[in-house]
C-alpha cells in the first residue's frame, strides 16, 4: 500500500481583502510555527522600484495569503507576495497618489488600495514554508545569505524532546531541492561576515563561495578573495583590450566600405554597391559588439562577480591555500577512474560538460587537483558551467542578421 500523500491545502480563490489586515510572516521561527518569509535582507532600490510600481501600474500579481484565527488584528497571513504588501502599506503611511485602473483616475492610495486582490489558500507550516521557498527562488531569486539563515534556522529547530525538527533530508524536500544542495548551502554559513556580505552585493557566486569553503582554510580566506578580484580585474583589462582591437578594425572596415559605397554608386555600378552596402551594415554591426564590449569589460573590472572559476585558478596558485595536497593518481586509480569515467552521466549532447570533466580528469590524474568521488567533480564543473556568461553574437550570426 502506497504512502499517504501529503495535504497540501485547498485553494480558497481571489478575494478582496484589507492590507492591513494582513499579517506579514513572524521573523523568528519556533517548534510550532516554523513558517517564516525567507527574505530578510531587502534592497532599497528594489523596494523603491516596486513601490514606484504599484503606485503607476497596481499589482500586476495577486499575493498570496492563508487564513489565519484568534488573532483579532489580522484575518490572514501572507504566504507570498510580502513584497507587494509592504509596498502598499507604506503608499497607504505617506498617503500617496496612486493610479486606479478601475476607475482611470489618480486617487489617494487609502481610496486605491482599500481592498488588494488576494489569492487564498488554507494550507499548514510546511506548505507555507514549500511555497514561500518556490516563490522567491523561481522568481525574485531570494539572496544566497537569506537561504542560508533559513536552513540553519531550520537545522536548528528542535522539538520538545531537544530532537531535531526536521532532518536535512525533510529540508530538502521543502526547499524541492537536493540534499547535497541543503548540504553545500548550509556550508556556506562557514564563511565570514565580510564574504557573505560580497554574496549579498552579488559579487562572489554561489558556486564561487563553495569553492572558497571546500577548498581554503579559513585563515586564507581574505588573500583568496584579494587575488581573486586581481584576476577578474585582469581578464577584464585583457577583455578591454580585445574589444578596443576590434572596434579598431571594424572601425577600419567601416569606413572602407563607405568609401566603396561612395565610388561603386558613381560607377553606378549596383551589384558592387550592393555589396558594399552589405559590408557596411556588418561593420557597422562589429563596432557596436565591440563598444558593448567594451562597456561589459570595464563594469567588470569595477563589479565584475568571482565565480567559481576563478576561486579554483586563484587556489591553485596560492601555496597552503588548499586543504591537503594533491598527489598523482596510481596506475590502479587510474584505471579504476576509467572505468567510473565511462559509466557516468557524460553524454555526447552536453560537449561542454564533457571537455571541462575530460580536464578535470587529467588535472586529477596529474595531482593537480582533488575530489572526493567522480560524480562530485562532475557536479562542480556543472556548477562552474552556471557562471559562464553568454557568448557574444559571432561575426556569422551578425552577417546572417545583416543578410534578413
Amino acid at each position: 500500500m502506497n504512502a499517504a500523500q501529503p495535504n497540501f491545502g485547498k485553494d480558497l480563490g481571489i478575494r478582496q481583502i484589507d492590507p492591513t489586515k494582513i499579517k506579514l510572516a513572524d521573523d523568528q521561527i519556533t517548534t510550532d510555527k516554523p513558517f517564516r518569509n525567507p527574505r530578510t535582507h531587502l534592497n532599497p532600490d528594489e523596494m523603491a522600484n516596486k513601490r514606484e510600481s504599484i503606485r503607476t501600474l497596481g499589482i500586476i500579481k495577486a499575493p498570496l495569503v492563508r487564513p489565519i484565527q484568534g488573532d483579532p488584528s489580522y484575518t490572514h497571513q501572507m504566504i507570498a507576495g510580502s513584497l507587494r504588501l509592504r509596498c502598499v502599506l507604506k503608499l497607504i503611511d505617506d498617503d500617496s497618489e496612486c493610479y486606479n485602473s478601475e476607475t482611470a483616475e489618480w486617487q489617494p492610495s487609502s481610496q486605491v488600495y482599500r481592498t488588494i486582490k488576494c489569492q487564498v489558500r488554507e494550507c499548514d507550516e510546511e506548505t507555507a514554508i514549500r511555497i514561500s521557498i518556490a516563490e522567491n527562488l523561481e522568481h525574485t531569486q531570494v539572496p544566497e545569505l537569506d537561504l542560508m539563515e533559513y536552513c540553519q534556522e531550520l537545522v536548528d529547530l528542535k522539538n520538545s524532546n531537544n530532537t531535531p525538527k526536521y532532518t536535512r533530508t525533510q529540508i530538502a524536500d521543502l526547499c524541492n531541492r537536493s540534499e547535497s544542495w541543503v548540504s553545500l548551502t548550509l556550508q556556506l554559513n562557514d564563511l565570514p561576515s565580510p564574504y557573505k556580505k560580497l554574496m549579498q552585493n552579488g559579487r562572489l557566486s554561489r558556486t564561487g563561495a563553495i569553492s572558497m569553503v571546500l577548498g581554503t582554510e579559513k585563515d586564507n580566506f581574505e588573500k583568496v578573495i584579494d587575488e581573486c578580484e586581481k584576476e577578474v580585474r585582469r581578464e577584464a583589462e585583457e577583455e578591454e583590450g580585445e574589444a578596443k582591437t576590434e572596434e579598431r578594425y571594424a572601425l577600419a572596415d567601416l569606413e572602407d566600405a563607405e568609401i566603396d559605397m561612395g565610388i561603386h554608386e558613381m560607377k553606378k555600378d549596383e551589384v558592387a554597391h550592393d555589396a558594399a552596402k552589405k559590408r557596411f551594415k556588418t561593420a557597422q554591426k562589429r563596432v557596436s559588439v565591440a563598444s558593448e564590449k567594451r562597456t561589459t569589460a570595464k563594469k567588470k573590472a569595477t563589479e565584475g562577480v568571482i565565480t567559481a572559476d576563478t576561486v579554483n585558478k586563484v587556489i591553485m596558485q596560492i601555496p597552503g591555500a588548499k586543504k591537503g595536497k594533491a598527489k598523482p593518481l596510481t596506475a590502479k586509480t587510474m584505471r579504476e577512474l576509467h572505468v567510473e569515467f565511462t559509466t557516468c552521466a557524460i553524454t555526447a549532447d552536453d560537449e561542454r560538460l564533457a571537455a571541462k570533466v575530460a580536464i578535470a580528469v587529467l588535472e586529477l590524474a596529474l595531482g593537480k587537483r582533488t575530489t572526493e568521488s567522480l560524480e562530485k567533480l562532475i557536479t562542480n564543473e556543472k556548477l562552474k558551467l552556471e557562471d559562464v556568461p553568454t557568448i557574444t553574437t559571432s561575426l556569422e550570426e551578425i552577417e546572417s542578421e545583416v543578410d534578413e
